[in-house]
């Protein structure tokens, strides 16, 4: 992995660099003014472009569904520091990455700070002190004024202060700007007639205010107020206490939602009665330890987040479904409740994400049931000793430990050329004797004994593929998560108490409930309702409405040694079985007509359900049959409870959004591409309020948009049937695709339900099944589905694919990740580079221009309801701030927005 250096000078002749310590710099600027505009802007647009391209010398590694991790990345956001992140659940070679630097997933967030110092799930101050945002304080000198709160008052206090001489110091809790940093417009701050972006208040004050010498202390707040006969004294947050002869409170109002909130968390101890028949799907629930009750027991965690004034509440229950044991019950304005609960029975535990505890099938004796299991190993550095058994691509560690560390069945193979369609080169043995389950990363060959490891005696080599195959023993009962949801909702749905007398905290109050899922998370939305449990116990819809998003497939919970942590890699199930909605009969398989909502049909207990995908989702995993078919000669008819959109031309989950007109790939990336901005985001907001409100109210949502096979927007991935254009640096061949594949698993599986037994594994792979993805226009840009206004004003070419820059997959698609190449800026460049796609001066002329046709594009897609008014207001003002066009003298002050602080002197 390379961190890349923050660079500090470009010169473009032979010249003399000089060294100019912190000290001096900030007095030159506060004494000369044409050299501080200079230096001002330099750093300004440093830090941007920085930002943009995801340079810089921190990498965040976590998982867009955890907190922890959306805090980590919103502190280094809005303390305007650049940084590279690398997802979990996008990146499929992200627990390599972990491994390198000694640390689990489930330490996440992860932040690798200055290329060595990794910090585990760090505080924002362990933030602060690892990057050096703050200089050390003298306890013992008397400031002239000691500030609490850098939002725009005590920003304002700061710059007149430290402009008169006054010796300031600023305390602030967690960035500059307070509450009014993160507010799109203020309209009523002197001297901005027409409203000024809170970054950009903050970010030209916070300047400043450091210009005239100003100290800033982030991420420390300040807990007391000491009175002396000399002097005040402010005492933070770590003990310290600054001196003071003048002391401003300028902490503002708290922030408050529309509709105040609580966040209630605990553990909620289940059962399940293997009697009852709404439960005889749950694959070893017989197999189960039970109670005396006869029933097999579960623990699972909740969140549950609910207006403090009950009359206040929506009435509705929004069930996030966690990804990987990563979500939060969070508050919005309409006064929804939202709940999250562990369902995933091998997720590691930790003190922020939602896990459940499910039984270890045994058989009546006793006697540990077992099974084979395969793990893949590959990209590790030549000469590793030791690696971590993984049993999936993605998600928790090995759960399934080897019957006997000495088994003599046990093999490990190894070959040097695959393809995402299944052919390998052919294998070699590693002999028996040469490699054992053991951690040898600290003791000598042959190790210490260790079940989650294993270890090579002469090291593992780079540009080979492991496979470890063995007898593990002990598998979940991890159905069990799909009942422990049902049950969950329904208490929270319907009942006054639990069984031992404590109240329901939201009884009463639910009229309505709705789940939202995205990848994994959406895979289970799809698999809990095909197999049956949108009914309760007592014959009850479970979910009115269902938003599986970004997801492909099913989740394969419901199978003896079950992994719901895969994703579409090799040997994965999830689209082996019935992956569309209404019934089709899938003859290339052998299957019989079937479809998702067949058991809730027939119990007339099937939710309205929205669904929406993108691009990745058919390049990286395997969103073809879902639309046509196993044989794709026709498209599926969908029932009239379910509409479809799609996201075209966007990564897995959505890009970053914004309008960035220029890019490379970060240093740290494994793929080649830069990454894909063009989001989803806000057209979610859009469908998930669509969702809502054809549950509560019975307005139909807007009617479905996807490509077809009719219109021919579904076409063979290759280039000509795509209409791909030649544009230079495409790295386009036909080993990107992650197609569909037919396995054998033997005769226990049952592919319909994808569930049961899987008794040939590795499974054999007997075909490969037709697997199409959507056409695009001369520009690489995808037509069919629901466009974002970033698409309908392209500055680049927004794709679904990229491959990866090395290793033994280098050239093949990069996971489920989309690349990007922007246009050249104008057609002086463009012909240079001989790029044959309109330069963005040719389309749009000037930067008016191009805002003018982001304006167009959002009055379009609010008429269409495909994007909400507040966000196409937030659009339309980030075009404006936005470089697209802009001279260069002009950017400065246009892109201040774009950084939400201005870099500090030290970098």
């Amino acid at each position: 992995m390379v961190v890349a250096p923050l660079v500090r000078a470009l010169v473009s002749e032979p010249g003399e660099v000089l060294e100019v310590d912190r000290e001096d710099l900030l007095r030159l600027v506060q004494t000369d003014a044409d050299i501080s505009d200079i230096v001002m802007r330099a750093f300004l647009l440093r830090r941007v472009e920085l930002i943009a391209h995801g340079f810089g010398d921190v990498v965040v590694i976590g998982s867009r569904h955890c907190a922890g991790t959306l805090r980590v990345k919103a502190f280094l956001i809005r303390n305007g520091h650049p940084f590279a992140y690398v997802d979990l659940d996008d990146d499929a070679d992200a627990q390599t990455l972990l491994g390198r630097f000694a640390v689990s997933a489930d330490e996440v967030p992860v932040l690798i700070c200055r290329g060595d110092t990794v910090l585990r799930n760090p505080s924002n101050q362990q933030i602060a002190e690892c990057l050096g945002f703050n200089e050390a304080i003298d306890q013992v000198h008397v400031r002239d004024l000691v500030i609490v709160g850098a939002g725009p008052s005590g920003l304002s206090a700061a710059v007149y202060g430290a402009s008169e001489g006054l010796d300031v110091l600023v305390v602030e809790s967690n960035a500059p700007g307070g509450q009014a940093g993160a507010s799109s417009r203020i309209e009523n701050y002197l001297g901005f007639p027409t409203g000024i972006a809170g970054q950009e208040l903050t970010s030209r004050a916070y300047a400043q205010a450091q210009k005239f010498g100003a100290q800033m202390v982030i991420a420390k707040g300040a807990t007391e107020l000491v009175r002396d006969p000399q002097a005040y004294a402010v005492r933070l947050d770590d003990g310290t206490l600054v001196p003071a002869r003048a002391v401003i409170i300028a902490t503002g109002p708290s922030a408050n939602t529309a509709v105040p909130f609580e966040l209630i968390r605990g553990r909620i101890h289940g059962e399940v009665n293997p009697a009852d028949p709404h439960n005889a799907i749950i694959q070893d629930l017989d197999l189960a330890p039970r109670n005396a009750r006869g029933r097999v027991e579960y623990v699972a965690t909740f969140a549950l987040a609910k207006p403090v004034d009950l009359a206040r509440a929506s009435r509705v229950l929004l069930y996030h479904v966690v990804n990987r044991g990563n979500g939060q019950a969070t508050s919005n304005a309409e006064g929804d409740i939202t709940l999250v609960s562990g369902w995933q029975g091998d997720v590691v535990p930790t003190a922020t994400n939602q896990t459940i505890v499910v039984p270890v099938a045994r058989r009546k004796d006793g006697s540990p049931v077992t099974g084979r299991v395969v793990a893949r190993f590959f990209d590790l550095p030549d000469g590793t000793r030791s690696a971590p058994i993984r049993l999936a691509s993605l998600g928790s560690p090995q759960p399934y430990p080897p019957v006997d560390l000495a088994q003599t069945d046990a093999t490990l193979t190894w070959h040097t050329r695959e393809t995402y369609a299944g052919p390998q080169d052919a294998k070699r043995t590693v002999p028996r004797a040469d490699w054992a389950f053991a951690d040898c990363a600290e003791t000598p060959w042959p190790g210490r004994p260790d079940p989650s490891r294993i270890c090579i005696k002469d090291g593992f080599r780079a540009g080979r593929f492991y496979e470890l195959t063995y007898t593990a023993k002990d598998p979940l009962v991890l159905g069990v998560g799909l009942a422990a949801t049902r049950d969950i909702v329904s208490f929270f749905r319907h009942a006054r108490a639990d069984g031992s007398g404590t109240p329901n905290p939201v009884a009463g109050i639910v009229d309505h409930a709705i789940s939202q899922g995205d990848s994994q998370s959406g895979n289970f939305i799809r698999t809990f309702i095909h197999l049956g449990f949108n009914q309760d116990t007592k014959n009850r819809i479970v979910w009115d409405g269902a938003f599986p998003r970004i997801a492909a497939r099913q989740t394969p919970i419901n199978l003896r040694f079950g992994l719901p942590g895969g994703a579409a890699g090799m040997y994965e199930p999830g689209s082996d079985g019935i992956v569309w909605w209404a019934p089709y009969a899938d003859t290339t398989r052998g299957l019989a007509a079937a479809g998702l909502l067949d058991r809730c049909a027939a119990t007339k207990t099937c939710p309205k359900i929205v669904e929406a995908f993108g691009s990745a989702e058919f390049w990286g995993l395997r969103m073809s049959p879902d639309l046509i078919g196993t044989d794709a000669r026709r498209d599926l008819p969908l029932p009239s409870n379910v509409r479809r959109y799609y996201y075209p031309s966007t990564t897995h989950g959505g890009g970053r959004g914004g309008f960035p007109a220029e890019a490379v790939a970060a240093a740290n990336s494994l793929c080649t591409l830069p990454a894909n901005p063009n989001p989803q985001a806000e057209q979610t907001r859009a469908l998930t309020r669509a969702l809502v409100d054809w549950v509560v109210k019975g307005t139909p949502p807007p009617p479905s948009r996807y490509p077809t096979l009719a219109r021919g927007e579904l076409v063979p991935a290759t280039r000509e049937a795509l209409g791909m254009p030649q544009i230079p640096g495409l790295p386009f061949s036909d080993r990107l695709l992650n197609p569909v594949l037919r396995y054998d698993f033997g005769a226990g599986f049952h592919a319909a339900d994808l569930s049961g037994v899987m008794s040939r594994v590795p499974p054999r792979v007997v075909g490969v099944l037709p697997t199409y993805v959507p056409r695009v226009n001369e520009d690489g840009n995808e037509t069919s589905g629901v466009p974002s206004v970033q698409l309908q004003a392209p500055l680049g070419t927004y794709l679904g694919w990229n491959t990866f820059r090395a290793g033994v997959f280098a050239g093949h698609g990069c996971g489920f990740q989309g690349g990007w190449i922007p246009f050249a800026r104008t057609k002086a460049d463009r012909v240079r580079l001989g790029d044959p796609r309109p330069s963005i001066e040719e389309r749009y002329g000037t930067h008016d221009g191009y805002v003018a046709a982001v304006r167009k594009a959002t009055a379009q897609a609010v008429e269409d309801r495909f994007l909400l008014p507040e966000d196409a207001a937030r659009l339309l003002r980030e075009a404006e701030a936005s470089a697209v066009l802009v001279p260069l003298q002009r950017v400065a002050s246009a892109s201040s927005a774009a950084a939400p602080t201005p870099p500090n002197f030290d970098d």
